[in-house]
């Protein structure tokens, strides 16, 4: 019983001597660090240069991947209605959506950009005139330019921009990492059903980076509160994403980009009352570039872009309105309209 008390008298002395080496320990150089300062975010919308969007002359506002993550959205209008200033229109039965800047929307007088590539692909009736098809998951960020500053970017465009970035090896790989994969699921019970995201990327050294994506969303008709499903209010989404950069020398860099998108959904018209259609709608974005910057050659900052994007909307014809309009046109069900 002695020898047991006086070992616990030993264990309790050496604790003590311990505890002045740790507290000297923790006021070193480790409890001096100073705090991590966060920088603001970079803004390349309104002036075509990377400049914190505090200092943008132009109405700018940033919206980063981190944003999306944090919001998990099925629909780019749930990240956009946070922005001051800019409101979406959407159809219940169509996944594409228009942008509104200040109260100016449709033929053209909001610029939206993917990677650099303008969408101009228009639909005239009862809704918007000028939509665009472009699913979150796809995206890394958002550059919104409000106001007529924004004219570098073409005519017409005094609305403002909406630019958007799409992912990149950098929104999966930290600067210090040459491979990585991200695998996303999500699921849900009321409209969105299921989702999917796989990522991945590779850097061969400092010549070229390759990045590819793949995206599939199932989206059911989805229920009021009354518990009743909103017919219609469906679709399918298959995407495929891919990224090719190289660097052939110092200060030289080739960029390419293929977005390719594919949206299944039936659409009876902007009322939700009119003919019903079975939409294809295939939406494809091309990008290459060069571009050549080197600081021991300050007077030189050269950029040449160039893009192709198609919009293409196949329709199947599946029932008529109670008008009874087709039918007397001589449509029938079944019959494709391109």
């Amino acid at each position: 019983m002695a020898f047991a008390f006086h070992r616990a008298l030993v264990a309790l002395g050496v604790a003590l001597a311990t505890l002045p080496g740790a507290r000297a320990e923790e006021s070193g150089p480790a409890a001096r660090l100073e705090p991590e300062i966060g920088l603001d975010t970079l803004s390349v919308t309104a002036t075509k240069t990377a400049v914190p969007a505090v200092d943008a002359l132009a109405g700018t506002s940033v919206v980063p991947r981190a944003a999306l993550d944090r919001l998990q959205p099925g629909r780019l209008s749930e990240v956009l209605r946070d922005v001051p200033g800019v409101t979406t229109q959407e159809n219940r039965t169509d996944p594409a959506q228009a942008i509104n800047i200040r109260g100016l929307q449709d033929f053209g007088r909001v610029n939206v950009l993917v990677d650099g590539a303008r969408q101009d692909f228009q639909v005239s009736g009862h809704g918007a005139n000028g939509v665009f098809y472009l699913d979150p998951e796809l995206v890394g960020g958002v550059d919104i330019t409000r106001g007529p500053t924004a004219t570098i970017y073409g005519s017409g465009a005094i609305g403002g921009v909406a630019a958007f970035r799409t992912r990149s090896i950098d929104d999966i790989l930290a600067p210090d990492e040459t491979a990585g994969f991200v695998q996303k699921q999500g699921f849900g019970t009321n409209g969105q059903r299921f989702v999917n995201s796989s990522a991945l990327g590779a850097r061969i050294g400092t010549a070229a980076d390759l990045f590819g994506q793949f995206v599939f969303r199932d989206t059911a008709p989805y229920r009021d509160g009354a518990g009743l499903p909103v017919p219609d209010t469906g679709s399918d989404l298959n995407a495929g994403l891919a990224k090719l950069t190289l660097r052939p020398a110092d200060g030289h860099a080739i960029h390419a980009t293929a977005l390719l998108q594919r949206f299944d959904f039936v659409n009876g018209g902007d009322t939700g009352g009119g003919a019903r259609f079975a939409n294809a709608v295939q939406a494809d974005t091309y990008t290459v570039g060069y571009r050549f910057a080197r600081p021991d050659v300050p007077l030189v900052d050269l950029s040449l872009d160039g893009y192709a994007t198609t919009t293409h909307d196949a329709l199947t014809f599946l029932q008529d309105s109670p008008r009874g309009v087709y039918g007397r046109l001589g449509t029938r069900a079944g019959d494709r309209l391109t």
